[in-house]
């Protein structure tokens, strides 16, 4: 039963749903809406049987604009047929679950840090309240300035640095699009990281002409974010900077020879990085996560 909470619907009258969920690719899948009754059918018919746990579908609603700290959406599932692909019947049980639109997010924090003129940083992203709530499966976007170059290894892969308290029990995985100027982190795992601190580093260039208060956005984008049975996780991106502070790195000027002596020396500096932290639904029915890359 769905309780004040409006099935989204496309001009047709259909409903607004994603069915591209591992746990019933092979079947034909069927929804029908009965507004009078706020409920939706859910059917499925197939030649060959579904053997994989995973995301079944989702059905998007849409949280009411006057809803309260503390409401509850109760989400009932009734099971009235389950069978076979020969029609035998399969033992079945539902587990209902609630919506609540209103819980203290999750936040991910891009950092805020400072480098000299042609400095490697490695950028900071943070995850904040979450020993509450904990998660699992991430898709997020990272927008970089684009005179800022991303730091890369032989192989093309981004340097990153994934093993931080806030996401030692995931599995981390990282995407690079230079044409956009955007970097897809992506997390998935089997039990929730309930850590708050760091979450990763990725390794930036900053240019070699920057001068003294310039400015590099660094802007986070959340796609998806939930726990380790998919259920949805509020969150909240929160974006941050790369300021440039202090001169270009110089090198100094050999020493002069003496008189009657034939070598003489040099030593290069660099400098040093401080870094300071920077301060309509989807219904999951089932269990799974795709990582989320560009």
């Amino acid at each position: 039963m769905i309780r004040a909470l409006p099935p989204c619907t496309n001009e047709d009258g259909s409903l607004v749903v994603d069915e591209s969920g591992m746990a019933g690719d092979s079947l034909t899948k069927f929804f029908s809406l009965n507004a009078d009754e706020n409920c939706i059918g859910i059917g499925t018919m197939g030649i060959e049987n579904e053997t994989d746990d995973g995301m079944f579908c989702m059905i998007d609603f849409k949280v009411p604009e006057d809803a309260q700290e503390g409401d509850v959406y109760t989400m009932d599932l009734e099971v009235s047929t389950f069978g076979d692909a020969q029609n035998h019947a399969v033992a079945v049980e539902a587990i209902d679950g609630p919506i609540d639109p209103v819980n203290d997010p999750v936040s991910v924090i891009a950092g805020s840090v400072e480098a000299a003129p042609g400095e490697i940083v490695s950028f900071p992203v943070y995850i904040e309240n979450n020993t509450a709530n904990g998660f699992a499966a991430s898709g997020i976007r990272l927008d970089y300035d684009s005179r800022l170059t991303p730091c890369t290894n032989a192989d093309g892969s981004l340097v990153v640095n994934d093993n931080f308290v806030a996401g030692d029990a995931l599995d981390m995985y990282f995407s690079l699009n230079t044409a956009n100027n955007c970097i897809g982190i992506g997390s998935l795992g089997l039990e929730n990281e309930t850590d708050d601190g760091l979450f990763c580093t990725i390794d930036f260039k900053v240019p070699e002409n920057a001068k003294n208060g310039d400015v590099y956005t660094m802007n986070l984008t959340i796609d998806s974010f939930s726990d380790a049975m998919i259920r949805p996780v509020a969150s909240e991106a929160v974006g941050g900077s790369i300021t440039v502070k202090g001169a270009a790195p110089q090198q100094e000027k050999p020493d002069q020879p003496n008189p009657g002596n034939g070598h003489h020396g040099h030593n290069g500096h660099h400098g040093h990085g401080r870094y300071g932290w920077g301060s309509i639904i989807d219904y999951i029915i089932g269990w799974f996560f795709n990582p989320y890359f560009w």
